[in-house]
């Protein structure tokens, strides 16, 4: 073969931008054979079919395809196992596409989060309209506050709801609209798994068959302030007065929800509760 139309290694890698070394690589593994080496230099001369091949190569790493199923393809070139090939890396590029979508909703549930702590002044009652947000129940049944310990709850979780927790989920405790009335804050009637509503979510936990209640974006009396569970009765005391004043009443079950540990620059306070009382 004349030589004069081949191309040396060092010429390829200028012209693609890669190193001699990946070249070399490529040769090593037999995904891309030169023409011809000489055998007196050991240099390598590579044809027009190779370079058709690498730039299948290119492409296909651009597309983020294994060089295990390129080479596959290679053992095989018909334009039917191109087509396999091409066909398999679109379903797993779908598949990265849900799961980074996934993940942006779950930065930007913690960023939300974290940035509602800051913004709301600690121990100030606020009158809002909040967000959809998801329920799982986790256990049901009146018990008293000052046995309350998430440790046997979250035990007791199915896997999912450990993994949710993990994610960006809050636990929480709800007292029902019968016991805000009684003004039985010393008791809860319910252990939940609160999080922000969307119908991804949505379509996920009920095609697993999970008991979902969807809460409709409302107006709500809160108060979020350093501290746990056994401090929540006070500041109970301190939305019904508020409400009372104003002649509000609860629309439902209130919601006592553990928003996780942050730097409050208190050292006695080690995480941050929000209670929110749905009104009419």
């Amino acid at each position: 073969m004349n030589r004069g139309s081949l191309l040396r290694i060092g010429e390829v890698a200028k012209m693609y931008h890669l190193s001699v070394e990946l070249l070399r690589y490529y040769d090593k593994i037999g995904l891309l054979k030169p023409e011809i080496v000489d055998s007196d230099s050991g240099y390598r001369y590579y044809g027009v079919k190779q370079l058709e091949h690498l730039n299948l190569i290119r492409f296909a790493r651009t597309m983020d395809i294994p060089l295990e199923r390129i080479a596959k393809y290679f053992h095989n070139p018909q334009v039917e196992n191109l087509l396999d090939m091409l066909n398999e890396q679109q379903a797993a590029l779908e598949r990265q596409k849900r799961e980074i979508l996934s993940l942006q909703h779950k930065l930007k549930d913690k960023v939300n989060q974290i940035n509602g702590v800051l913004n709301n002044s600690l121990g100030r009652i606020r009158y809002q309209k909040e967000k959809a947000c998801l329920i799982l129940p986790v256990a049901s049944g009146i018990q008293e506050r000052k046995h309350l310990d998430w440790g046997q709850y979250i035990r007791k979780m199915k896997p999912l709801y450990k993994q949710l927790l993990t994610d960006t989920a809050n636990i929480g405790i709800g007292l029902s609209k019968e016991l805000l009335e009684e003004e039985s804050f010393l008791c809860y009637d319910q252990v939940f798994l609160i999080l922000n509503s969307s119908d991804e979510r949505k379509e996920y936990l009920l095609g697993k068959k999970e008991k979902v209640h969807e809460i409709p974006a409302q107006k709500y009396v809160s108060i979020t302030y350093p501290g746990g569970n056994e401090k929540a009765p006070e500041y109970y005391r301190q939305i019904q007065q508020w409400m009372k004043a104003r002649r509000l009443k609860a629309a439902g079950a209130a919601q006592e929800i553990h928003r996780g540990g942050y730097d409050i620059g208190k050292k006695d306070e080690s995480f941050i509760t929000e209670i929110r009382v749905p009104v009419e």
